[in-house]
C-alpha cells in the first residue's frame, strides 16, 4: 500500500462518488481524508489540506506513542476498557511468555485500577510467576484504556520467603537453646542434691 512507502505523507483520496463505505475503507488503510469530485474545488482544496493535516498529527502521534512503548525495557501493556490486550511490547511478551497473534486481542484476565499497585499470579512454561501491576489512564488510539506497567517480582518473592523461612529456624532454635539451657539448670540443682545426700549416705546403703 501507498502508506507503507512514507510513514510521514497525508494521503488524500479523490473520488468521483461520494460513497462512505469507501471513505471508511480509504481511511481505515491510512488515508488522512477522502474527497468527492462533487464538492466545489475550493471548498475541497480547504477542507482537504485541514482534515488532512488534523488527521496527520493524530497518527503521527499514535505512531510516536507505539514506538516509545515499544522501545521500553519494562513491560507494558494496553488494556482497553472490556479488559482485552490492544498492544503488547516485546518485554511484556517476553514476561509472560506469549505472542503478539496469541496475547493482542486476547483478554488480559486481571482487573486493573487506576493508581493502584496490584499483584497478579499467572504461569510461564508451566512455572508460577508472580507481577506487581501499575495501571494508569491512557488514550490508545482515540479510545479510552491502560496503560499497565509490569515488574516481575517472583525472584524476589522467592527469597523474602527463604528469608522468613531462615529467621523461623533462627528463632526455633534460639528457643530450643533457651530451654535447653533452662532445663540443665534444673538438671544442675539436682545432681547437686543428689550428690550433697550421697555424701551424707554410707558406703553399703
Amino acid at each position: 500500500p501507498l502508506r507503507d512507502l512514507n510513514q510521514q505523507t497525508a494521503i488524500i483520496v479523490l473520488s468521483g462518488a461520494a460513497d462512505e463505505t469507501l471513505r471508511q475503507a480509504a481511511l481505515a488503510l491510512g488515508a488522512q481524508e477522502v474527497l468527492s469530485k462533487s464538492e466545489p474545488a475550493s471548498r475541497l482544496v480547504a477542507r482537504s489540506f485541514i482534515y488532512a493535516a488534523e488527521r496527520h498529527r493524530i497518527l503521527e502521534s499514535n505512531r510516536q506513542n507505539e514506538q516509545i512503548i515499544s522501545a521500553n525495557p519494562d513491560a507494558l501493556v494496553v488494556v482497553d476498557d472490556s479488559g482485552v490486550v490492544r498492544f503488547a511490547n516485546a518485554a511484556a511478551l517476553a514476561l509472560f511468555g506469549r505472542d503478539a497473534e496469541s496475547f493482542v486481542g486476547a483478554p488480559f484476565g486481571h482487573a486493573l485500577e487506576e493508581n493502584q499497585v496490584l499483584e497478579i499470579a499467572f504461569e510461564k512454561a508451566g512455572k508460577p510467576q508472580v507481577a506487581e501491576v501499575r495501571a494508569a489512564p491512557f488514550a490508545w488510539q482515540g479510545k479510552a484504556a491502560y496503560l499497565a506497567a509490569i515488574r516481575d517480582v517472583t525472584e524476589t518473592r522467592q527469597l523474602t520467603e527463604q528469608l522468613l523461612q531462615s529467621q523461623k529456624l533462627e528463632a526455633l532454635g534460639q528457643l530450643a537453646g533457651g530451654v535447653a539451657h533452662d532445663f540443665n539448670n534444673l538438671l544442675t540443682v539436682i545432681i547437686n542434691c543428689a550428690t550433697f545426700l550421697a555424701d551424707d549416705l554410707a558406703e553399703d546403703d
